[in-house]
């Protein structure tokens, strides 16, 4: 079902927003409707968001979201989130994001696809990303303009209360 939506749709979009969480090769859902995308990011970002952006990655205190190291880092801290953001600096780019436009290549054959720009071109391109984290749990940290914390955004509404108070 998905397969088809991809080859056979002709709907026209204004916005593409994907949720590019280890699937980066959504972004070619915007080539294909010829619509600025929008990513949602559902953590910190990490490196594979934060390269195409040029946003900015200080390993020495903004610390990688795989990592539980507390507010402050200590040294022993900072080096393991130096060694997992140079993993991510080295092996992302190399491995990773070879093996996303290996699958965009199988998977998202729509009419126009041989013409689509390579996976890293397309992330270069993402015009916002919307990061579901907040400083008051993460280290704050510095973005680009076009990264844009919205904590909370994966929250339903906050239903009435009344029940839980009679049973208080």
């Amino acid at each position: 079902m998905v397969q088809k939506f991809i080859k056979e749709d002709q709907s026209s979009f204004d916005l593409v927003i994907v949720e590019s969480f280890f699937q980066e090769c959504t972004v070619a859902m915007g080539h294909k409707y010829g619509a600025p995308v929008i990513n949602i990011i559902p953590v910190a970002p990490w490196v594979s968001p934060s390269m195409p952006a040029a946003n900015p990655l200080e390993f020495s205190y903004i610390k990688d979201f795989v990592l539980d190291a507390g507010k402050s880092l200590d040294f022993f801290s900072r080096l393991a989130n130096t060694i997992v953001g140079l993993y991510g600096l080295l092996v992302e780019p190399n491995v990773y994001l070879r093996k996303m436009e290996n699958m965009m290549n199988d998977y998202f054959q729509y009419p126009g696809h041989e013409n689509r720009p390579p996976l890293t071109e397309m992330l270069k391109n993402i015009s916002l990303s919307l990061i579901d984290s907040d400083m008051m749990i993460l280290t704050p940290r510095p973005y680009v303009p076009n990264f844009i914390e919205v904590p909370g955004i994966h929250l339903l509404p906050i239903n009435d209360m009344n029940e839980v108070k009679t049973c208080i």
